[in-house]
């Protein structure tokens, strides 16, 4: 069924014609839901006559079997948005009983949802009171309208019911982002359907401040629902420049001397001039400034300076009330990514200034955000602009005054594009005679120029090859004299691209090579891979096969880099083919076969006639390669077919196609099939007076092969920086990408910097993932290393046993996620890519109505954010472990010291009667090893310490190492008697060589030890003891000071001591 577009009708009682109309329409709509082919669940009408048509729907439902719905949204007299799914399921259950719709809400809502969805729909007090079930953003509100929809499917299979909803513009915000996903959904004809009534009279005023509905309109609008506001005789006959916004009253003088310098090309001097003044006015005139140079940018082909410029300007011009030109900033925004070959980022900027159109009611720039849509189809992804399209366009620009648009975009659109069976080319000659005059007349230079390339071009089409190389140099020498260099590119390829036909292939070649130059000159990577690819053909039909063969996997190289697929007039399919037939010429049937394969993955792309018929050339030669006579044959047969058919080849390219095919007849014995071909070709080059191509078709006649075989010189331009200038900025793009979706998960960074500890933190993670993912468990499982020993497993109340059964079914490396079935339940496990890590993995699991909602790239992310982040707080607790520890021994190093006395000595001061002891200790004739044995035995003497020292140790005593061989032992809890009873076993223990002697020899035997006993290593001990702590405090530094005089006096005592004193308080410098 076809949607209606009722912009203008009326109601009027008196008038049959009218009540006809609305009963035929009303019938369509009833009929189409009874029959189960409404095409899409919702449609819009823009009418006043809603009432007329929904009280003729309900008279005709009860005899179509079809239940009719009427609601009206009125503002505060609903106050569930959610009202109009009531009413739908309460008739439902009138009909057929309450046990019906209880069990199509527990077979089609989540089983979460299923008590919310029955106390709704029971209208429990507890939900009712709260209009918003759910936030607007969350994942419980689109599990509630996806089970709401199943449960519609299932009433529909009962009875098929159509909704018609008058002032549906006044719906609120919820329901209207239903209607968005449903009309983008576009799911298969059902039996129930919404058709919503917007009254003309109060529409456009409604519609300000509801940017949820102007997106809903906008889809309605692209599906040709409803035109978007009608067009006053006044505004249709208004004159409008078209790229230049009127100017805002203060400044009009300077305005006009800069549109003035525009109309005469003089670009270079508007930006000049407002680069001079634009720090003198405030944002709305600097913006409309800013608007004048990137227009002037644009116009000199420097795409990027344009693209930032006009970016600026829309960012000074957003809160400004200067909406002409705020609109046309984003047309021209359009037109520099399509010349960029940026589909994505074009067509975002066309539906913008498609949007403010809209908000703004300009007819206008709607016209020309229309064309830019079309100019995106016809310049990238090479979609043919049907007849209709056409017309279309010729309406919208016509009718808004915009003949200058009008003859450019038709000679445009058929330079670039050819025509199609239903179109003449003296039709389009005719539009171009036509564009000529108006730009004569306007004295736009550039505009003469495409007018006379396009003549060429239709000339080309009929035959007339002299009258092309006339109308293509003249329109050379145009841009030559008026324009600048990079307005020359275009008619360089095209001039070069038609010698190539007439064997000139010196001056193609110099054309091609200064076409070149000029775009590595401006960075202007789409035109360049059009001139890359003239060579290509320039070096193929010149016979340099190598040299096109290297020159196309470059093309491929940079259209990689790029990521994208389509250039003006070619694309990866069309280049896979080529490349292949080049494979054919070098007698490489295997890498040919290649190129085949690999184009079936450009199916989605646009097939030119070219492409196609060479294609068919390509499977013939492979096939006769392997012996397959008849499969040849056929598809030779079918490129004959094809090319007869066609109507975009101009004369060398029908020749060349031609060609082939006639060899491949003399090739597979059919010389009788090839014979008229050469008849038809040497007679159409001796009818158009083409001796060179005269010569080709005698060549290929005799057997001889007809491509010539010239040598050319290699390309003097150096065009690989293109592809190292592609790769940087392909590169920036992809960070710029990782930068924005970063900043969507900003919940995790948030969370991170709130938590001091990463289980506090992952724990966090566990619980926001629980409330917000439809999953009934969920882990994060880590697996650390030397360097970061983490073994844990963060969960909500997952048993230890099920936790080892999804370890088991993990690889041993998270580089790729995982899905499998555990116990009937559905797991996804995605990857925690983080080097501190040995491994790490975000896990779900729930049942299989889960697992269908599950956003997968969303929560790819989430894992990749989640594991830079435990990858960074783990680098950093590792660097702080570091910093506070001694690498040799791993004790506590001097300022992992300082920061264990200060969490001691806050203790010290909440108890004051706790004893603290602090033993500092230095290793006598340790220097006697470090000579005599080296520094390596030295350091293993100071790790056996370490290690001897701790086991002497209790729970709460810590060792640490100043440096060198002096020590400090922190006894918390510890008098005087315990700290010296303490010491002094130490001391003993240490005063005996086993703990060393092993380093040395394997025999533990004193009589073997080689140290003479007077250099045995032993420990001179000087303890400091708080009986309590003092008044004023303790300094940490005198604390030291004192333990180290001790240790000083136990060394002056002869060695191997211990000296214990009090914590003197007096004369000590400011306490910690």
């Amino acid at each position: 069924m076809r949607p209606y577009t009722l912009t203008a009708l009326t109601y009027d009682r008196k008038a049959d014609d009218s009540m006809q109309t609305f009963s035929h329409i009303s019938l369509d709509w009833v009929s189409a839901i009874k029959a189960g082919r409404f095409d899409i669940p919702f449609q819009s009408v823009e009418t006043n006559c809603c009432n007329a048509l929904a009280d003729i729907a309900q008279a005709l439902s009860d005899d179509a079997g079809v239940q009719v719905f009427s609601f009206e949204y009125i503002p505060g007299s609903v106050s569930d948005p959610y009202e109009l799914f009531y009413r739908i399921l309460n008739w439902y259950e009138q009909q057929y009983g309450e046990a019906v719709i209880d069990q199509l809400i527990e077979d089609c809502c989540y089983v979460y949802h299923q008590d919310l969805v029955k106390a709704w729909y029971l209208k429990d007090h507890l939900y009712r009171d709260e209009p918003l079930l759910f936030d607007q953003a969350s994942y419980e509100e689109q599990e509630f309208l996806s089970g709401i929809e199943r449960i519609l499917d299932r009433l529909s299979q009962r009875r098929p019911f159509l909704v018609l909803i008058s002032q549906i513009d006044l719906a609120p915000d919820i329901m209207q982002q239903a209607f968005i996903r449903w009309m983008q959904d576009k799911p298969q004809p059902r039996g129930w359907g919404i058709v919503g009534f917007i009254r003309q009279a109060r529409r456009l005023r409604r519609l300000q401040g509801q940017p949820s509905w102007q997106e809903c309109l906008r889809i309605l609008e692209r599906q040709e629902l409803i035109f978007p506001f009608d067009v006053t005789p006044d505004q249709m006959n208004a004159s409008y420049s078209w790229h230049r916004p009127a100017p805002i009253k203060g400044y009009r003088n300077l305005y006009r001397m800069l549109i003035s310098a525009a109309d005469t090309f003089a670009y270079s001097d508007v930006i000049r001039i407002v680069q001079l003044v634009q720090p003198r006015y405030a944002e709305q005139k600097a913006g409309q400034l800013l608007f004048l140079s990137a227009y002037s940018s644009l116009m000199m082909q420097d795409l990027d300076e344009a693209i930032q410029k006009f970016t600026r300007a829309q960012d000074m011009l957003q809160s400004t009330n200067n909406e002409g030109i705020l609109t046309g900033s984003y047309y021209w925004l359009s037109v520099c990514f399509t010349l960029r070959a940026q589909e994505k980022w074009a067509r975002e900027a066309q539906e913008q200034c498609e949007k403010l159109a809209l908000e703004y009611e300009d007819p206008r720039w709607y016209a020309l955000s229309q064309f830019a849509g079309y100019y995106i189809d016809s310049h990238l992804t090479q979609h043919r602009l049907t007849p209709s399209n056409l017309r279309s366009l010729r309406y919208l620009l016509s009718e808004q005054s915009f003949d200058n648009m009008l003859a450019l975009t038709f000679t445009q659109i058929y330079s670039n594009q050819g025509f199609d069976a239903e179109t003449s080319s003296r039709d389009y000659l005719r539009n171009c005679v036509s564009a000529l005059r108006i730009f004569r007349q306007a004295g736009n230079h550039m505009g003469v120029s495409i007018a006379l390339h396009a003549m060429g071009v239709v000339y080309m089409r009929l035959g007339n090859v002299r009258q092309t190389e006339r109308l293509y140099e003249l329109s050379l020498s145009i841009r030559d004299q008026y324009q600048s260099k990079a307005d020359l590119v275009p008619m360089l390829n095209a001039l070069g691209y038609f010698l190539i036909g007439k064997e000139d292939w010196q001056k193609a070649w110099t054309l091609f090579d200064r076409a070149l130059g000029l775009l590595i000159e401006n960075r202007n990577f789409n035109e360049a891979s059009v001139t890359l690819y003239n060579f290509i053909w320039l070096y193929t039909q010149s016979g340099s096969i190598n040299q096109a063969l290297e020159l196309m996997n470059d093309l491929l190289e940079l259209m990689r880099i790029r990521d994208i697929e389509s250039v003006p007039f070619r694309n990866l399919k069309d280049l896979c083919v080529l490349k292949g037939w080049l494979h054919i010429l070098l007698r490489q049937p295997v890498q040919a076969r290649y190129c085949l394969v690999r184009m079936q993955g450009y199916s989605h792309l646009h097939e030119t006639s070219f492409t196609g018929v060479l294609r068919d050339v390509l499977e013939a030669r492979l096939a006769l390669s392997d012996g397959e006579q008849a499969l040849a044959l056929r598809e030779t047969q079918k490129a004959q077919r094809r090319v007869s058919h066609a109507h975009d080849l101009d004369l060398y390219m029908e020749t060349s196609l031609r060609l082939e095919i006639a060899r491949l007849f003399v090739d597979l014995g059919h010389k009788e099939k090839a014979l008229p071909i050469f008849t038809e070709l040497r007679h159409k080059a001796h009818r158009h007076q083409l001796d060179t191509l005269a010569q080709r078709v005698s060549r290929a006649s005799l057997g001889i092969n007809y491509l010539a075989e010239t040598t050319l010189p290699a390309m003097s331009q150096p065009y690989q920086v293109l592809l190292d200038i592609a790769q940087k900025e392909t590169q920036l793009l992809s960070l710029q990408n990782e930068l924005s979706q970063y900043h969507q998960i900003n919940l995790l960074m948030e969370m991170s910097a709130e938590s001091d500890s990463v289980d506090r933190f992952l724990q966090q993670v566990i619980d926001v993932l629980d409330r917000r993912i439809p999953a009934n468990e969920f882990a994060v499982l880590l697996t650390g290393t030397s360097d970061y020993p983490v073994h844990s497993a963060y969960t909500n109340d997952v048993p230890a046993n099920r936790i080892r059964q999804w370890q088991s079914r993990l690889p041993v490396t998270n580089r790729h996620q995982q899905s499998f079935t555990l116990n009937d339940e559905e797991c996804l496990a995605l990857p925690l890519k983080t080097e501190a890590l040995e491994q790490g993995w975000l896990l779900l699991s729930g049942d299989a109505q889960q697992r269908q909602v599950w956003n997968v790239n969303f929560l790819g992310l989430f894992a990749q954010q989640l594991g830079l982040i435990l990858d960074r707080r783990l680098r950093e607790a590792y660097l702080e472990h570091r910093n506070k520890t001694d690498l040799l021994t791993g004790l506590l190093n001097r300022a992992g010291l300082f920061e264990r006395l200060k969490k001691l000595f806050a203790q010290l001061r909440r108890d004051t009667e706790q004893p603290f002891a602090l033993c500092f200790f230095d290793l006598d004739h340790f220097k006697y090893f470090n000579d005599h044995f080296g520094h390596d035995l030295g350091d293993g003497v100071l790790k056996a310490l370490a290690d001897q020292v701790n086991t002497q140790l209790r729970g709460t005593d810590e060792l640490c190492r100043l440096g060198g061989d002096e020590f400090i032992l922190l006894l918390p809890k510890t008098d005087r008697a315990s700290a010296e009873a303490l010491v002094e076993r130490l001391r003993t223990t240490l005063a005996k060589p086993d703990w060393w002697l092993s380093l040395l020899i394997d025999s533990t035997s004193s009589d073997a030890n080689p140290v003479p006993r007077n250099e045995w290593i032993t420990a001179s001990f000087g303890v400091v003891v708080l009986d309590r702590w003092p008044p004023d405090g303790v300094s940490r530094i005198d604390l030291l000071a004192q333990g180290d005089a001790a240790m000083y006096q136990a060394k002056k005592q002869g060695k191997n001591r211990v000296v214990v004193v009090d914590y003197d308080a007096s004369g000590c410098s400011e306490s910690d």
